[in-house]
């Protein structure tokens, strides 16, 4: 599996497309060392992906600076609600898995947009 990001703050494990099926690929995403995709880790490309440009949209626009649903990624993230806020150069997110305590990480704008980035350019081959 290919590793994006870091453990400590979000990290996405990106590995092989589902055998017979170009749209799926398996996915981990994880947050304080925690697997937030424990129950399904078969990801939708196309919602996916689009969920994804919408938080690195909303990460790197200056304007926007409100709370928001993150980590919502469709059906692979059920297990798990989160949101985000952005203060100063940071975006603190809050997650919690089904069953366990309510966690928060804070991560740099600049660290999250290439997170973001780099998992787009990833499953798509292009330029996010």
């Amino acid at each position: 599996m290919i590793e994006i990001g870091k453990f400590e703050t979000l990290l996405f494990k990106i590995g092989d497309f589902v055998e017979g099926a170009r749209d799926l690929r398996i996915v981990e995403v994880w947050s304080k060392g925690q697997l937030l995709t424990p129950v399904d880790t078969n990801t939708f490309l196309p919602s996916f992906v689009a969920a994804l440009k919408r938080e690195l949209r909303w990460v790197i626009n200056e304007e926007t600076d409100y709370t928001q649903w993150f980590l919502n990624y469709g059906e692979t993230m059920d297990d798990v609600s989160a949101s985000a806020a952005k203060h100063s150069d940071s975006v603190v997110i809050n997650f919690q898995l089904r069953g366990c305590h309510e966690q928060q990480v804070l991560v740099t704008k600049a660290e999250l947009a290439t997170t973001l980035g780099t998992v787009i350019e990833n499953l798509t081959g292009r330029h996010a």
